[in-house]
């Protein structure tokens, strides 16, 4: 028998997970607004965590791009933008086949054309950067 609680990095970060289970009411696709966010990294951290409980609840969420402000059409553009003295963020959730549905139609079928290429081979700087390293950035070889 365990004589304590469950490790920590098993535990998942549902804080967010409210704001898409409202998406989810209001109807996949319906753009959503969460106003009044005090600072940008609480806004960042909204949208990072909108992303991840739709991981968790196996839906495709757009929250905008990651560390910047948006602009452009409310309507389309998703992301956090500023509104004077506080932030905004617009989000919507979709289901993973109208995430898909979505995707190929922006950008198409070539993936080579696409923001990320799940399928290419990795760059060797890309491996690199994955290796171990010891505490002066080298690479560590166990042989």
């Amino acid at each position: 028998m365990g004589k304590g609680p469950p490790p920590q990095w098993n535990r998942r970060d549902c804080r967010f997970d409210h704001l898409v289970t409202a998406a989810m009411a209001k109807g996949y696709g319906r753009v959503l607004v969460y106003s009044g966010i005090e600072t940008w990294e609480r806004a960042d951290d909204i949208r990072r965590g909108i992303y991840r409980c739709a991981k968790h609840r196996g839906l495709t969420g757009d929250a905008g791009p990651a560390g910047q402000t948006v602009g452009g059409d409310p309507t389309e553009v998703m992301g956090i933008r500023k509104t004077g003295r506080t932030y905004e963020l617009r989000y919507r959730v979709w289901t993973k086949n109208q995430g898909r549905k979505r995707h190929l139609a922006t950008y198409g079928p070539d993936r080579s054309q696409w923001p990320y290429d799940p399928r290419r081979r990795a760059t060797a700087d890309e491996r690199a950067s994955w290796a171990n390293q010891n505490e002066l950035g080298e690479p560590v070889v166990h042989q």
